[in-house]
């Protein structure tokens, strides 16, 4: 499915600048959500594994998700109950780690949930993060993937950290029916089922399933599971877990119950794909030093000089946008594989004419 956000109504409407602004904001957002993710190594959120400038580009680089995402393999059919629960289970560990942090996600839909090499999923998607957002604070939030958002994100009522867990329930639904519960032709369609209708369950769906579903999907946010201080703790004493070993799961002690396949091709490294001129070049031939971050727990908040982009070996490019692309590398000091995604910064004409 793809990803439409009902701020991108306004797009078609913003100068270019202001499009780019917009994309900036929310990948320096990413980016700062990555580096307060890395000071605790939570494993069911996606890690930083650096961050990069060079004169023409913005860059960060983080883990590498063989596995694909959520989406790609709910394209296929809907999940057996055991796989469905326990991706269910790592992803309410990440949205607790988020909430525990005063971190609304805002945007949690099947695209932003990837599958690591294990089997194991993890929360990524940081771009619309809202900050500092604890128990007893509100918001107005108007932002999301439309399927995944709550009533309250699309009326003029204030936001708690309770949207997240609508969007858990949406995903819990469409992992075990194989489809979305609000659907319609038009985006008014939806937005008025998800206000006014109750999904509709097959028959043959465990009573435990149709249970968290249906307390995830409270439309009165304050009767939500999970709306209460305790916030994840509720979700997780939900009889949907119950036997469920959360220690163990922490510790990625328990074995997943699907491996997924590398969704990449294998890259052979006496023929490597040098995708670096098409978007990461530098603006000159010779390399120069960039402030790159190698974050660790001990020192997250250091950085030290090294060499360029050229620290990478650029394999494949993952996706392309006008101005964010992003490329499966290798760092080649560590041989670890990891995502770099790199946003253009704007050409200098550009930039003059938003400052007049």
């Amino acid at each position: 499915m793809e990803a439409v956000y009902v701020l991108s109504q306004f797009h078609l409407y913003l100068p270019y600048i202001d499009f780019w602004m917009f994309l900036f904001l929310r990948f320096y957002l990413e980016e700062r959500i990555h580096r307060r993710v890395q000071r605790m190594q939570n494993p069911f959120l996606i890690s930083l594994f650096s961050s990069i400038r060079t004169k023409n580009q913005l860059c960060f680089a983080v883990e590498y998700a063989e596995g694909g995402t959520l989406e790609s393999q709910l394209s296929r059919n809907a999940l057996s109950l055991e796989r469905s629960i326990f991706y269910s289970a790592c992803i309410v560990q990440g949205v607790k780690f988020l909430h525990d942090n005063r971190i609304v996600h805002r945007d949690l839909n099947p695209r932003n949930i990837l599958l690591d090499g294990q089997g194991y999923a993890k929360v990524a998607g940081f771009g619309l993060c809202k900050e500092e957002i604890g128990y007893m604070n509100r918001f107005q939030s108007h932002c999301g993937t439309l399927h995944y958002m709550a009533p309250e994100m699309l009326t003029d009522d204030s936001c708690a950290r309770s949207v997240d867990w609508w969007a858990v329930g949406v995903i819990i639904y469409q992992m075990l029916v194989g489809k979305l519960p609000f659907t319609g032709q038009d985006t008014e369609v939806i937005k008025n089922k998800i206000l006014n209708e109750s999904p509709v369950f097959p028959p043959d769906l465990a009573d435990n399933a149709k249970l968290i579903i249906l307390k995830l999907l409270c439309k009165e946010a304050k009767y939500r599971l999970g709306s209460r201080e305790e916030d994840a703790q509720e979700v997780m004493e939900s009889p949907l877990f119950r036997g469920l070993d959360w220690g163990a799961l922490m510790e990625k002690e328990i074995q997943p119950p699907f491996i997924p396949q590398s969704v990449e091709p294998k890259i052979k490294k006496e023929e490597p794909q040098n995708v670096r001129d098409i978007a990461l070049k530098a603006s000159e031939k010779k390399k120069k030093s960039v402030r790159f971050c190698l974050m660790e727990p001990q020192n997250a908040g250091e950085c030290s000089s090294v060499a360029a982009i050229d620290d990478f070996d650029l394999q494949l490019q993952l996706r392309a946008g006008s101005f964010v692309k992003t490329y499966r590398a290798e760092h080649r000091a560590t041989g670890r594989i990891v995502v770099i995604k790199a946003l253009q910064k704007l050409p200098e004409t550009d930039e003059e004419e938003h400052r007049r």
